[in-house]
């Protein structure tokens, strides 16, 4: 075999070396470990496979450039309720969400179960985004 037929030898064993790891390797989910998804496909369904849907109030499905997957807020009453069992007994959280305002002072993010021992909130005060979360365990801003 010439140095031309083993270099393309080499390429081809290295290529199927790949091609077995990528079938051999576990798949994961983008939704593993996840306690809610939300990618509004036209509804706010949680897509986690945990069930933990929410419901609309008031806001509009809006085109941007996705078709329905984005909602406007007038920010008055309009929002997006999620079961309060989402929180409970959670000890990380992690919110991910693409969001555009034109206000500098507005909440984002709010939740509470229903007892008040546990809640989250997302907002923008004075043009930053800010965090607070209180549990019965501890209390961070």
């Amino acid at each position: 075999m010439n140095g031309k037929g083993m270099v393309l030898g080499k390429i081809l064993v290295v290529m199927l070396i790949f091609v077995l790891i990528a079938i051999v390797m576990p798949t994961v989910s983008a939704v593993d470990g996840l306690v809610a998804y939300y990618p509004f496909n036209g509804n706010a369904n949680d897509e986690s496979g945990n069930g933990n849907h929410g419901t609309v109030h008031g806001a509009t499905w809006v085109d941007n450039g996705n078709c329905r997957k984005a909602l406007s807020f007038d920010g008055r009453e309009d929002s997006v309720q999620i079961p309060h069992t989402v929180i409970n007994n959670l000890l990380d959280l992690t919110f991910s969400a693409w969001i555009k305002t034109s206000d500098c002072d507005v909440g984002i993010l709010t939740g509470a179960n229903s007892g008040d021992h546990n809640e989250f909130l997302i907002f923008i005060s004075e043009g930053k985004l800010k965090p607070h979360v209180k549990s019965e365990a501890f209390l961070s801003e």
